[in-house]
């Protein structure tokens, strides 16, 4: 029996002693104590109590092992390897079945379809040509068969590669051919979008990009972002690159629909222009690209209603005109309301008694007749029978020999025996010489007929009137003088006429001959106009009472 030392440990604390020894020794721990001692096993056992055998594949005629460990002292018998020589060679060893004693590695590598240190790894039944792959890595020397890929040829290709046999690259496993329709990617192993026009979905193998668009409501090139909800249309379509949508909602503009049209604009739905957001039309009373305007309260109408684009009024009230009916008639136009033109302003009916022009904004020229300030006319001769004087008168507003003077100032009618209206506007009251109309208007209505409508004398007026009368004033003055120069003048000739001899002939006994020569002169004037009244008709003067 050989001697050994050897240690065992116990699970708990025990104290022991070895008798047949001359050396003892304590070893404590917290949790377990060793006790190493000196002693032996009998051949073929090792182990604490000896109880454990050796293996049977340690190279010894004995069988003998390490008693404490169990490894075999003297190496592994053919076809065994480790320390216990416990595990056998691989089967798969080139040449004999003998391996490294210490790692169990076959000295000569492996049998074909088998690779590794220990040539337990079977080779992959993908690879390429024989099946047979590196004895060390297990890589396929010929590639892949088709439908695998890997070093190894173990991973399958993608089920999505096009093709029957879904080919793919042996080393990256990238599909040959492309991609089943729906699928995209290197390995074709993600989805095309479902958003992807057509029944297929089919986008680009590589990039995913939806080949023929995107169904409507959805944009970009994978068709994955959804169109803006303000878009028009139950499915909200949109450009599939910008996402400008295809069409607004009635109430809304603007590249996405994002903005409301105005609330000016017509109708329920507040309908604009899709791009500006102008408004199609606008409601009656206002006026603007997007009827933010109001139409002008001079406008004709409860609603005010003007063009819907420059605000010009459709029409005007009577009485007012201009685009913007913002123009009133003159006051001077005929009539109760004052009607005028609606773009020019012309009167329409005429003009007031005494006034004339376009606007009415002349005065008549003082002698004139009737509502047009016409010029009198005589229609044929009215002279008497001897030629020189009117047999019948004179007509209204005419007085004198030949009926050709006008009536005085504040005068008027047949033989100028009207006085005009102490109602006429004026210092003096000036009034039309044949009707008697007031020329300034009138200071209030009465019932005479000649001042049914009273006429406020203008700032304008009135300054005229005086500057009229200032005038008046002055060459008055002038004349007074005048007039005694000239008295002074007579005087000294008719002291010089006065020791003149008298005329012999008795037809022009008593007559001086400045007064012969005087009527000389009235009697052979055949060109003096004349005023008769005999079948005589005067613009105007049928009526003394002004129209309205």
């Amino acid at each position: 029996m050989r001697v050994i030392c050897f240690v065992y440990t116990v699970s708990r604390l025990e104290i022991a002693q070895a008798g047949m020894c001359s050396i003892s020794r304590l070893l404590i721990t917290l949790t377990m104590v060793q006790f190493r001692g000196c002693g032996g096993c009998q051949s073929g056992l090792y182990g604490p109590e000896c109880t454990m055998h050796c293996s049977m594949n340690c190279i010894s005629t004995d069988i003998a092992c390490d008693m404490v460990t169990g490894a075999c002292d003297g190496g592994c018998k053919p076809g065994y390897y480790g320390t216990t020589c416990d595990s056998p060679c691989s089967t798969h060893c080139a040449g004999t079945v003998t391996c490294d004693p210490t790692t169990g590695a076959c000295p000569f590598g492996c049998n074909p379809g088998f690779y590794g240190n220990n040539c337990n790894s079977s080779c992959s039944t993908h690879c390429a040509g024989t099946f047979s792959c590196d004895r060390v890595s297990g890589a396929c020397p010929e590639g892949c068969a088709p439908g695998y890929y890997g070093s190894k040829c173990k991973t399958p290709c993608s089920t999505n590669c096009a093709g029957r046999e879904n080919a793919c690259d042996h080393a990256s496993g990238a599909c040959d051919k492309g991609c089943d329709p729906g699928y995209y990617g290197i390995k074709c192993e993600t989805p095309c979008s479902t958003n992807c026009a057509g029944t297929e979905n089919a986008c680009g193998h590589l990039s995913g990009a939806c080949d023929g668009g995107c169904d409507p409501g959805y944009l970009g090139s994978k068709c994955e972002t959804p169109c803006s909800s303000n878009c028009g249309g139950t499915d909200n379509a949109c450009d599939r690159n910008s996402g400008r949508c295809v069409s607004c909602p009635t109430g809304r503009y603007g590249e996405f629909c994002s903005k409301l049209c105005s609330i000016n604009c017509a109708g329920t739905d507040n309908a604009c222009d899709r791009g500006d957001g102008r408004c199609f039309s606008c409601p009656t009373g206002r006026y603007g690209d997007f009827c933010s305007k109001l139409c002008s309260i001079n406008c004709a109408g409860t609603d005010n209603a003007c063009d819907r684009v420059y605000g010009r009024c459709v029409s005007c009230p009577t009485g007012r005109y201009g685009d913007f009916c913002s123009n009133l008639c003159s006051i001077k136009c005929a009539g109760t309301d004052n009607a005028c033109d609606r773009y020019s302003g012309v009167c329409t009916v005429g003009c007031d008694p005494g006034y004339r022009g376009v606007n009415c904004e002349k005065d008549c020229e003082f002698g004139s007749v009737g509502d047009v300030c016409n010029p009198p006319e005589v229609t044929e001769t009215p002279c008497g029978v001897d030629g020189t004087t009117c047999g019948q008168g004179c007509s209204p507003g005419y007085t004198g020999r030949n009926c050709d003077t006008m009536c005085p100032r504040g005068r008027y009618g047949l033989g100028c025996n009207e006085t005009c209206s102490t109602l006429c506007a004026g210092e003096d009251r000036p009034c039309h010489h044949i009707d008697g109309s007031c020329y300034l208007g009138c200071l209030r209505a009465d019932e005479s007929g000649l001042c049914r409508h009273r006429v406020a004398m203008s700032v304008r007026e009135s300054g005229f009137y005086r500057t009229i009368t200032a005038v008046v004033t002055g060459l008055a003055f002038i004349a007074v003088g005048l007039t005694m120069g000239v008295v002074t003048a007579i005087r000294l000739d008719w002291l010089k006429l006065s020791s003149e001899e008298t005329v012999d002939d008795a037809s022009n006994s008593g007559r001086t001959r400045s007064q012969l020569r005087h009527m000389n002169m009235e009697q052979d004037d055949p060109s003096e106009e004349m005023k008769c009244k005999s079948d005589v008709s005067v613009a105007g003067s049928e009526d003394n009472t002004p129209s309205d």
